[in-house]
C-alpha cells in the first residue's frame, strides 16, 4: 500500500515538475513579449512627439514669415494710399471687390491614443501620449493661423493691384522708391561698404549695429551736421539717424521739404533733457512705405535737433529678439 502511495506521489511529482516548467516558459515568453513591445510603442511614440515637434517648429517659421509679409503689404498699402490722397485722388476708387472670408475648416482635430502593453512604464506612455495630443492640437492651430494668413495676404495682393492700377491710371509712378542720400531700406549692408566705418559705433547682440557715415564730412548738403549713423539689423539698412544743432533747423527743414514736399503731419509737445527739465518742441513727419521719418526739434539734447527713421516693425523685432536672448540666459549661472 505503502508502494503504490509513494510511487502515486513520484509520478505526481513529475507531473507537477512538468506543469511547473511549462508555467516558467510560458510567463518567461510573456514577459520577453511584453519587454519587447514595451520599448517599441514608446519608441514610436517617441518619434511622433519628435516629429511633431520638428513640424510645429517649420509652420511657426512660416507664420512669422507670412506676418511679415503682411505687415510688408499693409506698409505697401499705406504708401499708394498715400500717394493718391497727395495727388488728390481718391484712394477708394473702384474699391467694389473684397477677399472672401476665411469659413471654419471641416475637419475636427483628432486625439491619437494607444493602449498600455504592460505595467512598467504607463507613465511614461500616457505623458508621450499627452504631448502627441497637444502637439497635434497646436499643430492644427498654427495651420488654420497659417491658411487665414495666406488668404489675408492674397486680399492685401489685390488691394496693392488695385492701387497700382489707380495710380498708373492717374499718370503716377507706384513704384517710386523712398530713398536718403541714394540709400534704400532693405539694402545689404556692403552697398555702402565705401563709405561708412569699419566697425559699428554701436553693436547688440540682437543684431542691430550702427555705422557713421565718413563721406558727409560733417554738411549734409549746405547744412552743418554732428553725424549720420545707419542702422542694419542682420546686415540690412533698417534706418538711420542725423544729428545737427538746434539753430539749423530751418535750413534742415527747407532741405527735406525740397526733396519729399511738405510734412504729412506736424505735431507739437514737450521734450526732456537728461536733467529732467522739459522744453516746447516740434516734430515734422513725413509718411514712407517703409515708416516714418520724423525731424524733432529739440531732441533730447536742448541744443541738438534730430531727423531719424526706423523700418516698421522693427522695434517689436528687437523686443522679440531681447526676451529669445534673456530667455536663453535666465537657466544660466553667473
Amino acid at each position: 500500500m505503502s508502494r503504490v502511495s509513494g510511487d502515486t506521489f513520484v509520478g505526481e511529482g513529475k507531473i507537477m515538475k512538468q506543469y511547473l516548467w511549462v508555467f516558467l516558459f510560458l510567463a518567461s515568453t510573456c514577459y520577453a513579449e511584453v519587454n519587447q513591445t514595451g520599448p517599441y510603442i514608446v519608441k514610436t511614440l517617441q518619434n511622433q512627439v519628435s516629429s511633431l515637434t520638428n513640424e510645429n517648429s517649420q509652420i511657426k517659421r512660416e507664420n512669422e514669415t507670412l506676418k511679415r509679409q503682411l505687415a510688408d503689404k499693409d506698409r505697401e498699402i499705406e504708401w499708394l494710399k498715400h500717394l493718391c490722397r497727395k495727388n488728390n485722388i481718391d484712394p477708394n476708387e473702384q474699391s467694389s471687390f473684397r477677399g472672401a472670408d476665411i469659413g471654419d475648416p471641416k475637419n475636427k482635430m483628432a486625439s491619437t491614443r494607444y493602449t498600455e502593453v504592460n505595467q512598467t512604464g504607463p507613465y511614461i506612455v500616457r505623458s508621450l501620449q499627452k504631448q502627441i495630443e497637444t502637439l497635434t492640437q497646436e499643430n492644427q492651430q498654427i495651420k488654420q493661423a497659417n491658411e487665414q494668413l495666406k488668404q489675408q495676404l492674397a486680399d492685401k495682393d489685390r488691394e496693392v493691384e488695385r492701387l497700382q492700377a489707380l495710380c498708373r491710371k492717374n499718370n503716377i509712378d507706384p513704384n517710386v522708391r523712398f530713398s536718403f542720400r541714394g540709400a534704400h531700406i532693405g539694402d545689404p549692408k556692403n552697398k555702402m561698404a565705401k563709405q561708412i566705418s569699419v566697425k559699428p559705433q554701436i553693436k547688440k547682440l540682437n543684431g542691430l549695429e550702427r555705422f557713421k557715415d565718413n563721406s558727409v564730412e560733417d554738411r549734409l548738403g549746405d547744412i552743418p551736421i554732428k553725424y549720420l549713423w545707419w542702422n542694419y539689423l542682420d546686415d540690412k539698412l533698417v534706418g538711420f539717424l542725423v544729428a545737427a544743432k538746434s539753430n539749423v533747423f530751418d535750413q534742415f527743414r527747407d532741405y527735406l521739404i525740397a526733396r519729399y514736399g511738405e510734412p504729412d503731419a506736424i505735431e507739437r509737445g514737450t521734450t526732456q533733457n537728461a536733467m529732467g527739465a522739459t522744453f516746447p518742441s516740434i516734430i515734422l513727419v513725413w509718411e514712407t512705405p517703409d515708416g516714418h521719418m520724423l525731424l524733432m526739434n529739440p531732441s533730447n539734447n536742448i541744443d541738438e535737433l534730430a531727423l531719424s527713421m526706423t523700418q516698421a516693425g522693427i522695434d517689436e523685432e528687437l523686443d522679440r529678439r531681447d526676451k529669445d536672448i534673456a530667455k536663453q540666459n535666465s537657466g544660466k549661472a553667473f
